[in-house]
C-alpha cells in the first residue's frame, strides 16, 4: 500500500476489513514523513475484485527544511 522507505505510511490502526461489503466504508489515514527536503510521491493502490484493475491515488508532498 505504501512505500517501503517510510515517506508515506499508514497511521495508528484502522477499520478496513480485508473484504469490503457493498455499500461498507472504512477509514485510514496516511502520514507524510519526509526523511529530507524535496518533493516525494508515491500511489495508494486499492484492489477492486469487481473490476478487475485496481484503483490507484497518488500521492504527494514537499519536505521543508
Amino acid at each position: 500500500m505504501v512505500p517501503a522507505n517510510g515517506t508515506f505510511s499508514t497511521f495508528g490502526t484502522n477499520n478496513c476489513p480485508t473484504t469490503l461489503q457493498p455499500q461498507a466504508s472504512c477509514v485510514f489515514q496516511v502520514v507524510f514523513k519526509p526523511p529530507d527536503t524535496g518533493t516525494f510521491s508515491a500511489t495508494l493502490t486499492v484492489t477492486d475484485s469487481g473490476k478487475g484493475a485496481p484503483a490507484t491515488l497518488a500521492l504527494a508532498g514537499t519536505g521543508l527544511d
